[in-house]
């Protein structure tokens, strides 16, 4: 049911994005891509995380809304404009490759932040 939920919260997340958000554009220019940015994902920030429709078990790692935008904005450009899906396969591929990258650098600043704290404790126990 937890993996129901985070489906039905990241569809309502890019479908509010790719619904709202280019036509808000359209009419009001940036600032209205801005305020439906403020708007939107604040609604979904607080239904999926605040509420707890996104199953996040504690130790385990979540790609976040962005995920669910970025899929919308797949389907979307692939239904509302026929785009070949397979047109978009680069720039899945980079920003997978991207969020690998950024994942690494992450866990090696996580592992010497440790390393580093683990050596003022010896020392200050000394």
């Amino acid at each position: 049911m937890a993996k129901l939920a985070t489906i039905i919260g990241g569809a309502i997340c890019g479908a509010l994005c790719f619904g709202i958000w280019p036509e808000m554009w359209k009419s009001y220019g940036i600032l209205g891509g801005w305020v439906t940015a403020a708007i939107a994902i604040s609604i979904c920030w607080y239904m999926n995380h605040w509420n707890g429709l996104f199953a996040n078990p504690p130790g385990k790692l979540w790609v976040d809304q962005g995920w669910a935008v970025a899929a919308a904005g797949v389907a979307w450009s692939v239904v509302r404009f026929h785009a070949p899906l397979l047109a978009a396969l680069p720039v899945i591929v980079c920003c997978l490759m991207g969020g690998a990258a950024a994942g690494l650098a992450a866990a090696r600043i996580a592992r010497t932040e440790a390393q580093a704290k683990s050596a003022s404790y010896e020392q200050e126990a000394r």
